[in-house]
């Protein structure tokens, strides 16, 4: 990969539209995200599902692995070996002890518990049901 030239125009800055989760089971996922998570289904494809945030122009998506490779290729669908989680959705809420008292009772794996964080977020961590990281958050009041 070649160093930019710092002397170039920069390309236009973009926006968020979608982001793409890859899931072994799209409707297990898209009970997690719509009921659990309170997330509104925006586009219901079988094997595709997108929902929309409040407020915002960006969505995210949940896509059946299998049909990776016809997209990607196989090299590019292939899964990290290190153990690592490949994503993260990072949410924000107004009163998020409800959300996490929803993920609790529907025994969503919990990673961090809720605390304040140096960012300025009370944020708690779960795993979805493919074991991507999922933050519930909500502002830290001043």
């Amino acid at each position: 990969m070649t160093q930019p030239d710092p002397t170039a125009t920069p390309p236009p800055s973009p926006t968020l539209h979608i982001a793409i989760l890859f899931t072994a089971d799209p409707a297990r996922s898209r009970a997690f995200y719509g009921e659990l998570l309170g997330l509104r289904l925006a586009l219901d494809a079988g094997v595709y599902f997108e929902f929309e945030f409040g407020g915002a122009h960006a969505r995210l998506g949940l896509l059946a692995r299998r049909g990776l490779p016809g997209i990607i290729g196989e090299t590019g669908a292939r899964p990290w070996n290190d153990g690592a989680p490949r994503a993260e959705v990072y949410l924000r809420y107004e009163r998020v002890a409800e959300v996490i008292a929803r993920l609790e009772a529907a025994r969503a794996p919990a990673l961090s518990a809720l605390a304040d964080r140096d960012w300025g977020d009370r944020a708690a961590y779960f795993a979805d049901p493919d074991g991507h990281v999922v933050a519930v958050a909500e502002p830290l009041r001043q």
